[in-house]
Parts: structure tokens; sequence; C-alpha cells
């Protein structure tokens, strides 16, 4: 019995992909889909992913799928694609990102402006301190210096290296896209079952914050959830990357969200549960050329 929205009354064969963009909309259907695939992955049950009715994948959504595939096999079941139900544009898509292949499909034809689908289903840090520095920030996109640049990759890996230790992430997943028409960037980060409030509120001094406040509360500069730890959670030198115009920086965590731009977080309840962290990075190359006109300062402070 094939999966869309609907309530689920026995077991599916397979589940449908919609057309998965990166709006609140898009994050609640994610969401949705998740459960489906929690709710029935154990071992010997065969899922099949089924895109006739997706015609566009943001990276986020790249992401995402990745995830649902790794939490079914981590239970013992199978999660197949079913690529003849690709259309044109999502395969051409996905094997330029490099998805299919990491699937066991077709083998991976690498454009220019794509961000590798990159995941991990155990921490290997220093694997993925180069993924970024090699697929993302070093492939001058963005008009910032080699310091910068380590310290943005240092940022990254501290919340790759939280969703392993606070939670019980099945995996890290990674996809982006530059869009040289539009002059962004954008990046996601995923996990499914880490989530910040989750780890926040361990603390005696945050226990009673709300799930989008301790969201905002991850983002101050120097905030730990860590005793005697100096760094952060790994977001306040992400803040100042978009704080130009055009960038801004998403995070969806169980009922809480925050958006930020020019390092003013906007934060918010959800109506619908988020099982895990999902982080949007959108970086203007345009606003990160016009801040280095306008200041002189380098773009992230020190």
């Amino acid at each position: 019995m094939p999966w869309g929205f609907g309530r689920v009354a026995e077991r599916p064969s397979r589940i449908y992909i919609p057309r998965l963009n990166e709006q609140l909309s898009d994050v609640e259907r994610i969401a949705k889909l998740y459960s489906v695939c929690d709710r029935w992955a154990e071992k010997g049950f065969t899922l099949a992913f089924d895109f006739e009715n997706c015609d566009f994948l943001s990276p986020t959504a790249v992401a995402a799928i990745g995830g649902m595939i790794a939490h079914i096999e981590s239970k013992g079941g199978d999660a197949p694609i079913l690529r003849a139900t690709l259309q044109p544009k999502v395969r051409d898509a996905l094997t330029k990102n490099g998805f299919l292949a990491s699937h066991g499909m077709e083998a991976p034809r690498f454009e220019n402006n794509a961000i590798a689908y990159h995941h991990d289903r155990s921490p290997n840090t220093n694997e993925f301190a180069k993924f970024i520095a090699e697929e993302w920030i070093g492939r001058n996109w963005l008009d910032i210096g080699r310091d910068v640049r380590q310290e943005i990759i240092q940022s990254v890996v501290e919340l790759y290296n939280n969703a392993f230790e606070h939670g019980r992430a099945s995996g890290f997943f990674t996809c982006g896209q530059k869009f040289p028409n539009r002059e962004e960037v954008k990046i996601a980060f995923l996990d499914f079952g880490s989530t910040i409030p989750g780890t926040v509120k361990t603390l005696a001094e945050t226990r009673r914050l709300s799930d989008h406040e301790s969201i905002t509360w991850a983002l101050q500069a120097g905030n730990t959830s860590k005793p005697g730890y100096s760094r952060g959670l790994g977001f306040d030198v992400l803040m100042d990357l978009v704080s130009g115009a055009g960038s801004h920086l998403e995070i969806y965590s169980r009922v809480g969200a925050v958006r930020a731009a020019n390092r003013h977080p906007v934060a918010r309840p959800l109506a619908f549960m988020f099982p895990g962290t999902l982080i949007q990075l959108t970086v203007s190359t345009a606003g990160i050329r016009k801040m280095l006109a306008d200041r002189p300062k380098p773009v992230i402070r020190f």
C-alpha cells in the first residue's frame, strides 16, 4: 500500500516523496515523512522511496531523505530508491551531487555548483572537516580570508560533534548548492535524533526554557552545555557569516525554530515536532562583498 500524507491503517510498501523545498511547510512535510519511516522501520521490512510526484528537491530535502533511508537501515530494514520513478531533472540533480552514487546507484557526475551529498553514520571528525573545507568553504565562493575559513570549519565541526555526543543520531547529513543567478550559497546540516533543546536543557539554569528559547540561548556567544568548556555550541561564527544583507540561518529542532539575519535571531514555537536538528544556511555572496567594502574589519569577529 503506497503512502502519501493520509492516515496509515496498514503497513505501507512505499513512501511517496513530494516536491520539497526549504520553507516551513516543507520542513513539516519532512517531519511527517520521517515519522512514517520511524513507525515502520524494523528488521526485514522494506519501504521503497517513490519519486513519481517529485519535480524538485532542495539541498535540505536531499539531506533529509538520506537521513530517512539511514534510519530505516539502522533498524535492519531496507529502503530502496525506485530509480524508474525519478523525473529527469531530479535524477540529474541527484547524480550531480553524488546522492545516487552514495546509495549504490549510478556513478556521480559532480557539477561545479553542487556541494556533494555527505553522510556519516558514526563520527569521523577529520574526514568531515576535510569535506567542509573542500566542498564548501574552501571553494572560493565566499570572499573571506584563510583564518576566517578555518574558524568556520571549526564551528561546523562543533555542530557535527555535538550531534553525535548529545543525541541518538543515526548519522549526520549534509548537502548544498551554489545558485549563481541569485548569488547565493546554500548548505543544510541535519541529524535525526539529536535536538538542541534536549542538549541545552540538561543545564539547571536552562531547564525551564521553551524549545525556541533554548535554540536562541544556543546562538549566544560563549554559551555551552559543557561546564568548563570555552567554545560554544558552534553557532557564533556562523551568526557572523550571515550578518550580511541577503544571508540568514534557520534552525528547526523539536518544537522550536529560529531564523537569524544580521545577528538578530527571531524565535518561535512550531506547530509540529521536528525529530532532530535541521540547520539551513544561506549566504549571499553579494552581501559578503558589500560588507567587505563597507567595513574596515573582517567579516568574522575574533
